[in-house]
């Protein structure tokens, strides 16, 4: 069984509506996203954009300058189709993985941390920015923002392993 078909019979068995299933070309996501749906997305963008600090992180009050807000809002970016330096919002891209790589705190190599909205659950916020690295890592191009990034996730990967308490989970610090 090919790609196409799998997602066309697991559509079907989820109980997807059919135009969504029969799609031409397996496209199960063709007709989802309308006109109006790519102006919301862009219009969600563009506030996103419009707040993004100096240091290229993201947030406000308690979580101005969050490493998991940041994360989330690069990730948003990303899903978008806009890549660190490439695209409409390329540069936000670039600056949010700049204030995450920014954040790894010096007392505690590859934990990424940053901002007042930090107290409640760091290592929650730490999964958020690692992801964040990991999606962003394949799209950097610039091989001077690539250097600092993949030790800086490798840290970050090492320290979410080292964290797995017995259960086989983790907890929010």
């Amino acid at each position: 069984m090919n790609r196409r078909a799998f997602l066309g019979t697991g559509a079907s068995l989820l109980g997807l509506p059919a135009w969504l299933r029969a799609q031409g070309d397996g496209d199960l996501l063709a007709g989802l996203v309308n006109q109006d749906v790519s102006q919301t997305i862009d219009r969600g963008l563009e506030y996103l954009a419009n707040r993004q600090m100096a240091d290229g992180s993201f947030g406000s009050g308690a979580w101005q300058s969050n490493v998991a807000v940041t994360g989330l809002c690069g990730l948003a970016f990303m899903a978008g189709g806009h890549q660190p330096g490439r695209g409409r919002y390329g540069m936000m891209v670039r600056r949010a993985t700049e204030a995450v790589l920014a954040s790894e705190d010096r007392n505690t190599p590859g934990y990424l941390r940053g901002g007042r909205g930090d107290q409640r659950g760091g290592l929650y916020g730490h999964g958020f920015a690692t992801l964040f690295l990991a999606e962003v890592h394949g799209m950097v191009s610039d091989p001077g923002l690539r250097g600092r990034l993949r030790p800086t996730l490798g840290r970050a990967i090492q320290l979410l392993i080292q964290g797995q308490n017995q259960r086989g989970g983790w907890r929010y610090s």
